[in-house]
């Protein structure tokens, strides 16, 4: 029989004893007397069907509740009812349960007809009408038990654990074997780490111990030969680093000075012996330079760059603008190139200028990530702070060479009427007002005006684009707390900083979300209104004809 156990091959490793189990038990009490909770049975396969959501197995038990066999599996059922009876998502205690939309019970319908559990009493599939005129037409639904002929999946609970005691297992000795192998490359990189950190070896060539015999890092190998036939090593060539602020100036790293170690003889085994005085000394002048070095490089490394400070400061005004990791590097390398186009043109950016001009407040809700956002502000950066007041001057040989650029001079001579005849802005040739094209202006053609009350005149009427994005955000501004903190949404506190609209970015977000969600409620009833509206007249219609 399907789920039993084959005890003939030997106890299971896997199996499952109940008398040596000592965990906590659980024992189920029904109610001392009845209170109108009532019981119904739920075959084991439903809630194990891979084909089955959650929300579909809860439709099947609401649905199976319902059916008495002494009146027949057979019930009349309303969308809007089964709407009802599921309730859209968890609610707190003392809350009112909201109804599941009808484009989801009729997904769920779909779903329960798909394995057989419920059909027509002709055994016929469950078919819905997404037409509003249907969501409250009965309809006659059989409930059933059993699947479909031909189900290939679970039967029963005690089956399926059988099958799956093995796989669990061999699962949990995989993870446990990742996360051995994690913890030991982990370890394996501080190791390396920490061996890049201490070796002498690092950036600075290999120090020569006397007559150049090559150690290694402790002092454990040396070369058995005499060092008076090798040449004494020269340090490697390391150029200074420099930058366009440090020109003219001393290198970033100093050069290391090489220590020659006086020569003396040792015993032939390791450096470690056989040592003098005066070597002691030359070695530890030299591992004193090495460190030296070493918290030069660190310092070096740890070091912040103009453009990675301007960001920072973007990122501590601005939360969401607020960049990490690789993003931050290439940004800060972007913007450390405009701030050196800048120097040298003259007319060096402040920091405190790029950060306000990066960080300006953003007019909407954040459509892209900050690292996009930033990337296009420091695109549209112009090269220099300021614009000259006077053109280049030129110098030397050029200095005759007439100016081509455009003067105001011959403006400034023009009389009133030549002036008036050479407007540069076009006008309005019936009223006289701003019209950029020089045709008639949106009044004179009889546009109406912006419904915002701005004044605009509009081709197609209704409300421009600035008064829509201020109707808007006066929708999901919020009154500042006395503290100046963000008061929160939603009934929720919050605390943080306010960025815009007197919200934090995520209270604004989920501002703007909800604003969405309302906003797409009152499309979706308004077009069902009409839909009815429109089937209602059109029903008079046929009466009437």
């Amino acid at each position: 029989m399907h789920g039993r156990k084959d005890h003939s091959a030997g106890p299971d490793p896997f199996g499952y004893d109940e008398g040596s189990d000592t965990s906590q038990r659980a024992e189920l009490l029904g109610p001392d007397n009845d209170e109108g909770f009532y019981t119904s049975q739920l075959h084991d396969w439903v809630p194990l069907c891979p084909q089955l959501r959650d929300s579909a197995v809860r439709m099947y038990w609401i649905m199976r509740a319902l059916v008495i066999e002494k009146r027949g599996p057979v019930r009349k059922l309303t969308l809007l009812q089964l709407c009802y009876l599921l309730p859209s998502k968890q609610m707190k205690a003392g809350e009112p349960a909201n109804p599941s939309s009808l484009a989801r019970v009729r997904s769920l319908l779909s779903e329960l007809s798909g394995v057989g559990l419920i059909c027509t009493p002709e055994g016929a599939p469950i078919k819905t009408s997404s037409r509003a005129g249907a969501s409250a037409a009965p309809l006659r639904i059989r409930i059933n038990d059993r699947p479909k002929p031909g189900y290939a999946g679970p039967r029963n609970a005690f089956a399926l654990l059988d099958e799956v005691r093995r796989p669990a297992a061999e699962a949990a000795e995989q993870a446990v074997r990742k996360e051995r192998q994690r913890a030991a490359r982990k370890r394996a990189e501080r190791t390396e780490v920490v061996g890049q950190k201490s070796s002498p070896l690092d950036e600075a060539g290999q120090i020569s111990g006397p007559r150049g015999q090559i150690s290694s890092p402790r002092g454990q190998i040396s070369s058995p030969h005499s060092g008076s036939d090798l040449q004494n090593p020269e340090p490697p060539f390391r150029p200074s680093v420099k930058t366009l602020r440090s020109e003219g100036g001393a290198p970033v790293r100093p050069s290391v000075r090489v220590v020659d170690a006086p020569v003396s003889d040792t015993d032939g085994r390791t450096d470690a012996a056989g040592t003098t005085g005066d070597e002691t000394t030359g070695a530890a002048e030299a591992r004193e330079a090495k460190q030296q070095q070493g918290g030069l490089r660190s310092s070096r490394q740890r070091e912040t760059t103009p453009g990675m400070e301007v960001l920072l400061r973007v990122g501590r005004v601005r939360p969401e603008l607020a960049l990490a990791g690789r993003v931050l590097t290439d940004q800060a390398r972007k913007l450390d190139g405009v701030i050196a186009q800048s120097e040298a043109a003259g007319e060096p950016w402040q920091i405190s200028e790029l950060a306000a001009v990066l960080g300006a407040p953003l007019d909407g809700p954040i459509r892209r990530s900050p690292g996009g956002v930033i990337s296009a502000r420091i695109n549209s950066l112009p090269p220099t702070a300021r614009t000259a007041l006077l053109p280049g001057q030129a110098s030397g040989e050029h200095a005759a060479t007439p100016w081509q650029g455009p003067s105001s001079a011959p403006a400034f001579d023009r009389t009133v009427e030549e002036s008036v005849r050479r407007r540069v802005r076009g006008e309005c040739p019936e009223c006289g007002g701003d019209s950029p094209s020089g045709s008639l202006c949106g009044s004179c053609r009889g546009w109406p005006a912006c419904e915002g009350g701005c004044g605009r005149r509009l081709e197609q009427g209704r409300t421009c684009e600035a008064c829509e994005m201020t109707a808007h955000h006066a929708v999901v501004e919020a009154a500042g707390s006395e503290d100046g903190t963000c008061p929160g949404h939603g009934g929720k506190p919050c605390g943080r900083p306010v960025q815009t609209l007197g919200l934090c970015a995520r209270c604004r977000i989920q501002a703007e979300q909800d604003r969405a969600r309302r906003d797409t409620d009152w499309h979706a009833q308004v077009a069902e209104v009409s839909a009815m509206t429109a089937e209602t007249e059109a029903e008079v219609a046929r009466a009437l004809s």
